[in-house]
């Protein structure tokens, strides 16, 4: 097994390091592989300053990747840094591949590879637009794609030299290593994903990537079927009013502001319609499936017609957490839908989201967790997409939209059994395979073999992050709280 890894980010260099480590325990013959491109994603989170903070602190991610090489070859395993001038200096542009849209982009390919898919998923992750404008963002998307098919080349040279039978690389959906899995897939490699878990302590391994609802349909029902005999119990912890302990993903995306205020009944029969940070899934393969809509967006469109030529009911649009980070154009598109009988509450406001379920008449969701953990509330949740729950019977999932229009309005509607909902729960507290090695203190620090990650002025980088974060959320909640009173 050989990984490929072109990210540096904690706690994802430290789970290939893992994984490497377990399959050397099992007699395993293994290899490391760092690509040293200009990897921009590294530095997605200064903006506008990426490109200088690219060129200041590419040296510090490579004293983390040396220090942590260092211990795989003491444990054993074999370690290879490569260069990107081993690529050659061709850089490639979007002008020169003729790419001037982001549908253009999408199904731009490099030699066979789909590369464009991976560039397109990190601009959207940079942009935090699922349109991006291309010639405005030129010099990323140029630089996106420069590591993106030199990381593709690098890695058919590893391949040709080491012949792994196996590529193990990390997430699979960014420029890098998208084209890392590409390169494996058309040598006709076996692929490998990794990601976090669950918890910070577990990490997520698949021949398919956690992106897939339908593959997180199989692994949530063959867990559940392993799971021992105190599976409800700790299924049950997912859906508590207080998930101590457990540190649950969501709490990434959050500012950390206890979220306890309510919206105050109206009157009007309340939908409230959780919205889903799926931008992480507009730019893969074989995400959802289509169902009743294809898109979020299609999907809230329909609600908000149907919701506005019934002046008795109300359409609540409650925003996750992570999207009050959405570009300027996204935002506006979601704020431009409140007026009337229509209200869209920011992912900053302090509303809190199970109160909000609780006041409702209908939960609606996407894709959301909100929709199992409703049904748990006791409230009748509907599905409008795909989500790994689907199939459980633990929220509605009409395929028309007679019949959504028929569970929207007849009241006598009971919620789906809360004990539907176990597996979901389960899953999420359980999915992955807990770590041996690393240490985890948070979902992006710990130990490995004793040593912290990453170096001190990643730390300072993190601790400023964290500071302007603050101000630009205590900014946005002023603003939404406006915006809410002067709904009601």
């Amino acid at each position: 097994m050989l990984a490929v890894e072109a990210y540096s980010w904690s706690p994802n260099l430290e789970t290939a390091c893992e994984i490497c480590l377990c399959e050397a325990d099992r007699g395993r013959r293994v290899g490391f592989a760092f690509l040293d491109v200009e990897n921009r994603d590294e530095y997605h989170q200064w903006g506008r300053l990426t490109t200088l903070a690219c060129r200041l602190l590419r040296r510090y991610r490579l004293g983390k990747v040396h220090a942590i090489q260092r211990i795989l070859r003491e444990q054993g395993v074999s370690v290879y840094l490569v260069n990107e001038q081993q690529a050659g200096p061709d850089r490639l542009t979007h002008r020169a591949a003729g790419l001037s849209t982001p549908a253009q982009l999408r199904a731009f390919r490099f030699e066979g590879a789909s590369l464009g898919l991976g560039v397109l998923s990190s601009l959207i992750f940079h942009c935090k637009s699922l349109e991006p404008d291309l010639d405005v963002h030129g010099p990323l998307v140029d630089a996106l794609l420069t590591a993106a098919a030199r990381s593709f080349t690098l890695t058919n040279r590893l391949i040709d030299e080491f012949n792994p039978a196996t590529v193990l690389v990390f997430n699979g959906r960014f420029s890098c290593a998208k084209a890392i899995a590409e390169a494996a897939r058309l040598r006709e490699r076996k692929v490998l994903f990794h990601e976090v878990g669950a918890t910070k302590d577990r990490y997520y391994l698949s021949d398919r990537s956690g992106h897939s609802a339908s593959h997180g349909r199989k692994m949530l029902r063959d867990d559940w079927d392993r799971a021992g005999p105190d599976r409800e119990t700790i299924a049950a912890a997912f859906f508590a009013p207080r998930r101590a302990g457990l540190t649950l993903l969501e709490a990434r995306h959050d500012d950390g502001r206890t979220r306890d205020l309510p919206l105050e009944p109206t009157g009007r029969r309340r939908l409230v319609y959780f919205a889903s940070s799926i931008d992480e899934y507009a730019a893969v393969e074989d995400a959802f499936d289509v169902f009743l809509f294809a898109t979020q967006r299609e999907a809230v469109e329909w609600l908000v017609e149907w919701v506005r030529a019934r002046p008795d009911s109300e359409l609540v649009i409650r925003l996750h957490p992570r999207m009050r980070d959405i570009s300027a154009k996204e935002r506006a598109w979601w704020m431009g839908l409140s007026s009337g009988n229509v209200l869209t509450i920011p992912g900053e406001h302090a509303c809190d989201s199970y109160a909000l379920a609780a006041s409702a008449h209908r939960v609606l969701t996407f894709h959301s967790s909100l929709g199992p953990e409703a049904t748990y509330l006791g409230k009748v949740a509907v599905l409008l997409g795909d989500a790994k729950y689907r199939g459980l019977d633990c929220v509605y999932e009409p395929a028309t939209t007679a019949e959504l229009e028929r569970i929207i309005d007849d009241g006598s509607l009971p919620p789906k059994p809360a004990s539907n909902c176990l597996p979901y729960g389960y899953n999420r507290v359980m999915r992955g395979i807990p770590y041996r090695f690393y240490r985890p203190r948070t979902f992006t620090d710990g130990t490995f073999f004793g040593r912290r990650f990453p170096p001190l002025p990643s730390r300072i980088e993190v601790a400023g992050r964290k500071l302007i974060g603050r101000v630009k959320a205590k900014l946005g909640r002023l603003v939404a709280k406006r915006h809410v009173i002067s709904w009601r």
